[in-house]
C-alpha cells in the first residue's frame, strides 16, 4: 500500500502512485469521470491502467471515487461522515461480503478531511 498522500482530484492521479498503492506495475493510466454533479455525494470516475506486465491478475479497469468538487457538499458529507464510513466499509468489512466490490485501496484523512477508494469496476 501506498505511503504518498493519495489523490483526490485527476491532475493528482498519477501511474506512480497507482503503481505504489496496487503493488503492480503501471506504464500509465486513462482517467474517465463517470460520476459528476447532482446526485453524487463524491467524484467517481473509471481507471484504465496501462499494466506493466500483461499477467497482473488486475482488472482492465478500476473505479475511483474521492470527494466532491463542491465544497458544500464535500463540507456536509464531511460533517455527516460519510466519507469516513465509506472508507471504513472497504477498508474493513467489503473483503467479507461477495455482493460488495473488491477494494484495492481505501484511506480517510481524518486531519485532511478527504478519502480515496480504489475498487472494482462492477459495470
Amino acid at each position: 500500500m501506498s505511503d504518498e498522500r493519495f489523490p483526490i482530484s485527476p491532475e493528482l492521479m498519477t501511474a506512480s502512485w497507482l503503481e505504489s498503492a496496487l503493488g503492480v506495475g503501471i506504464a500509465g493510466v486513462d482517467i474517465e469521470p463517470i460520476g459528476e454533479g447532482a446526485g453524487f455525494a463524491g467524484s467517481v470516475y473509471r481507471l484504465r491502467p496501462g499494466y506493466r506486465d500483461s499477467d497482473t491478475g488486475f482488472p482492465e479497469t478500476l473505479i475511483w471515487k474521492t470527494v466532491s468538487d463542491d465544497e458544500r457538499t464535500r463540507g456536509f458529507l464531511t460533517t455527516l461522515g460519510v466519507y469516513e464510513r465509506e472508507a471504513r466499509f472497504y477498508g474493513q468489512l467489503a473483503a467479507g461480503l461477495e455482493i460488495a466490490p473488491r477494494s484495492y485501496f481505501s484511506q480517510f484523512d481524518a486531519e485532511e478531511e478527504t478519502f480515496c477508494l480504489i475498487i472494482e469496476d462492477v459495470s
